[in-house]
């Protein structure tokens, strides 16, 4: 499509556990986080990309090396998906993605 879009992304580890000694990522620039997902603060052009969500994903620092090695490996998943922006504001376009009315 010749249309920006607008972009939102999940952070899924493969266990709890992983998720648990982790901080929370310091999210890149142009980020924002609402609870649940990711937000890109702007419409992204074609052929254009967002700016990385985050770089990398610090353990806790109450988390002992024996924790850390328990938890070994694991895998930290991100689901992005974006929707047109047309002429609509962010909040408006995913609302009707999830079936809301938009308004």
């Amino acid at each position: 499509s010749s249309a920006p879009a607008y972009v939102r992304a999940r952070i899924v580890f493969s266990s709890l556990w992983a998720k648990e000694i982790c901080q929370e990522p310091v999210i890149g620039e142009g980020w924002s986080f609402d609870g649940t997902y990711y937000h890109y603060e702007e419409a992204v052009a074609p052929s254009h990309s967002a700016t990385p969500l985050f770089t990398h994903i610090t353990f806790r620092e109450d988390v002992s090396k024996e924790q850390i090695q328990d938890c070994l490996p694991f895998e930290i998943f991100i689901y992005a998906e974006g929707v047109c922006a047309g002429e609509a504001a962010a909040q408006e376009a995913w609302s009707r993605v999830e079936g809301g009315s938009g308004t």
